[in-house]
């Protein structure tokens, strides 16, 4: 199994460094799948293996409606189109050489919330640090509405894709990895959630580190389909 998580993965960062951010992701995507062909070109052909390439849901051509995964691909800024670039080289990879015992998906996910991110620009830890000191979080836009959902749900997707595929070619693909379209919520509304187990306050600043999508959410009935679902629901 091979998970490919490795990215530069912050918006802002990808304003400041777009070199970095392309060299990062796009090469890094092709990289990692030289040395998949590697492996295979060395009488390992036999074995099967399982390749999950972590996205983002930031890859799609900024809709009003919630994305499927024949969505067009077209991200705007630094960071979301050296992903969706990212996303269609495994594909392009899995059509040029294709191995009956190679098995690729890519997994669409992102505004992924929980333990051990602590990146600037992130709208959780941000809090968590104004509230380490009863202080204020700047948001950019209050009102810009976001997927967020757990990083244990998008791991457990992960996990469940990466099993399936390799038993079943037709699991093969790209995938939105998301909560159900009602749990999504603007980043106020995140944020006054978090007030009632922190104390902090928040502004709205107003900044802007580039354009940016006031509203993304993935329809996610393709991997509902095959057994997923959110287990957190709040």
């Amino acid at each position: 199994y091979v998970f490919h998580l490795a990215a530069q993965p912050i918006v802002s960062l990808g304003y400041l460094d777009p070199y970095e951010t392309f060299n990062t992701n796009i090469m890094g995507t092709v990289i990692l799948h030289e040395m998949i062909r590697g492996y295979r070109d060395a009488s390992n052909k036999d074995k099967k293996l399982s390749v999950i390439n972590v996205t983002t849901d930031k890859v799609y051509k900024e809709s009003d409606r919630a994305m499927k995964e024949d969505d067009e691909l077209k991200g705007y800024d630094p960071y979301s189109l050296s992903k969706s670039f990212s996303d269609m080289i495994t594909e392009c990879y899995y059509n040029i050489f294709k191995d009956d015992n190679t098995f690729m998906s890519t997994a669409r996910a992102g505004n992924v919330i929980g333990g051990g991110d602590m990146a600037p620009n992130r709208i959780i830890p941000d809090i968590v640090r104004a509230a380490m000191v009863d202080g204020t979080v700047g948001i950019r836009n209050p009102q810009s509405v976001r997927p967020y959902q757990h990083v244990f749900d998008a791991l457990n997707a992960y996990l469940i894709i990466g099993a399936l595929q390799k038993d079943n070619s037709e699991i093969q693909g790209p995938w939105n990895v998301g909560p159900d379209a009602e749990q999504t919520m603007t980043t106020r509304e995140l944020a006054d959630r978090m007030k009632e187990h922190m104390t902090f306050d928040w502004k709205h600043t107003g900044e802007s580190i580039g354009h940016e999508n006031d509203y993304l959410v993935l329809d996610n009935t393709k991997i509902k389909n095959i057994g997923w679902k959110p287990a957190y629901k709040d």
